[in-house]
């Protein structure tokens, strides 16, 4: 297959849905400097898609459109800035992600504002003290 077309995987079932799910994401991506070079659906109903520039988001089997749009918010960003350093993105958490950094360890800009957000979310989750 040629390396510029995309591959789409699922069950033939629901082959319309990977189609329909990969041109609304790739509408989202192309803006953000980013590109969808795979997207599955695997038989127990996981989504994952993988970015032009190898890096692996994990969508899971539910809320997948939050999940979808939390990583077009936010996590892109850190991608687009940082993509030679992810190994993939996993947002199949209920409150949040986790980013599998190829080195093992994150960069200091990334890790700068990570805690940053970090103590945001603490600082809400005790009722907004400060």
């Amino acid at each position: 297959m040629p390396a510029e077309l995309p591959r789409l995987s699922g069950p033939a079932s629901r082959a319309a849905d990977v189609a329909a799910r990969y041109i609304g994401v790739r509408e989202e991506l192309i803006p953000l400097g980013l590109d969808l070079a795979e997207l599955e659906l695997d038989s127990r109903g996981a989504w994952q898609m993988t970015l032009s520039n190898g890096v692996t988001v994990r969508l899971g089997r539910r809320d997948v459109d939050a999940r979808t749009q939390l990583f077009l918010d936010v996590v892109a960003n850190i991608v687009t800035a940082n993509a030679k350093e992810i190994d993939y993105i996993d947002l199949r958490y209920s409150n949040g992600f986790t980013i599998g950094w190829s080195s093992g360890r994150v960069p200091q800009e990334t890790a700068t504002e990570a805690d940053d957000a970090a103590m945001l979310a603490q600082r809400v989750n005790r009722g907004g003290n400060r």
